[in-house]
């Protein structure tokens, strides 16, 4: 396995946690090529070729001067944030479930003190 299919696998990784795509097939669904080719790349039994890669970037908004040099840029800039903003959003959605459950405590403690 090249290290090009290596930076590939990693972006697919990160979108994948990043929640970009859902699976190995959603992501070739989403960049136009076969399920069986990502599956074949992911299990390393293959190299990327260019179609995945430039569909991929295009598809994504991906750095490719990172997928083709390995350098750092703006990919993993670009995810960072994203992971940040569904951390946020998480949260968020955190503190409301426990203010609700909260309230719903304080009721059950109010009606039992009252029976």
């Amino acid at each position: 396995m090249n290290d090009l299919t290596k930076r590939f696998i990693d972006v697919y990784n990160s979108l994948l946690v990043a929640n970009k795509v859902a699976n190995a097939s959603d992501f070739a669904q989403k960049i136009g090529v076969s399920s069986s080719l990502i599956t074949e790349i992911l299990k390393e039994r293959t190299n990327v070729g260019i179609t995945p890669l430039q569909n991929a970037v295009i598809y994504f908004n991906l750095d490719a001067n990172y997928l083709l040099s390995g350098k750092a840029g703006e990919h993993e800039k670009a995810l960072e944030c994203s992971r940040c903003a569904d951390k946020d959003t998480i949260i968020s959605l955190l503190k409301e479930k426990i203010a609700y459950l909260e309230k719903g405590s304080a009721s059950n403690n109010n009606y039992s003190q009252t029976a």
